[in-house]
């Protein structure tokens, strides 16, 4: 991808890099029907989200990082009180309807 600049500017990176995973998995799930190997979502969590992160955090320019520092704590703190809020209203809803218990 890092040679034809011309490309990346109409695709983004990521997403031709899922696109080549799902080309990647549709080859190795027909070349062999047997599933060898289950991906187990703890070891996604702990292991290969991390570094994902870490990576994209590492390679992120400082300049643009902190010239929208504003936006992404607002969105971040916007984001985590909305989803507080929506799960601890969703959560009292479904008690008040007898769905879940005591």
């Amino acid at each position: 991808f890092h040679f034809s600049q011309r490309f990346t500017t109409v695709v983004p990176e990521s997403c031709m890099l899922i696109l080549l995973g799902l080309v990647l998995g549709g080859v190795v799930l027909i070349a062999s029907k047997k599933q060898l190997y289950q991906l187990d979502p703890s070891l996604f969590f702990l292991f290969l989200l991390p570094t994902i992160v870490g990576d994209a955090g590492y390679f992120m320019p400082a300049r643009l990082f902190f010239d929208n520092l504003g936006a992404i704590l607002t969105y971040a703190v916007v984001g985590t009180l909305w989803n507080a809020f929506c799960t601890g209203f969703c959560l009292y809803a479904a008690k008040l309807l007898g769905i879940i218990g005591q």
